[in-house]
């Protein structure tokens, strides 16, 4: 399974590695060789850690679902869910359900998940959430993108 490293801190340590066999006066022409051998080497290594891509570290998108049951949202909004562990949508959450509607949630002062049914024109309380996490943002257009 791939995993995560820290790009910046390899090549620190590529080039810390690469200072340390910096040839010597005392070095014989095969040493000599060696070093020079391993510092291209590294120098191939840290360009290719340098090509690799990167994942977005931003603290505010977990980097894996959050279980209703460990906490809910802070905020009011939209969050991608998943449903009985099966079915992933965007749902509308609010702190509390009766600021949503006064007569549908009358006296529903607690947070919840809710939607829209457009045939009988009305809120309804989405009570499957299993897990949820923020709607990550949307890609940046890259140039050549079609």
């Amino acid at each position: 399974m791939p995993r995560l490293i820290d790009a910046d801190a390899l090549c620190r340590v590529l080039n810390d590695h690469w200072l340390a066999t910096s040839p010597s006066d005392r070095d014989t022409a095969e040493v000599a060789a060696e070093r020079a051998a391993m510092c291209r080497g590294l120098d191939a290594a840290m360009r290719i850690v340098g090509q690799m891509p990167t994942v977005a570290t931003d603290i505010n998108v977990p980097r894996k679902w959050i279980s209703v049951k460990d906490r809910l949202p802070e905020k009011d909004g939209q969050y991608l869910v998943c449903l009985n562990q099966t079915h992933l949508m965007v749902v509308p959450f609010a702190k509390t359900l009766e600021d949503v509607d006064r007569d549908v949630f009358k006296g529903r002062d607690e947070p919840g998940w809710f939607e829209w049914d457009t045939e009988w024109c009305g809120f309804y309380e989405v009570t499957m959430v299993t897990h949820w996490m923020p709607i990550p943002k949307l890609p940046e257009e890259v140039s050549g993108d079609a």
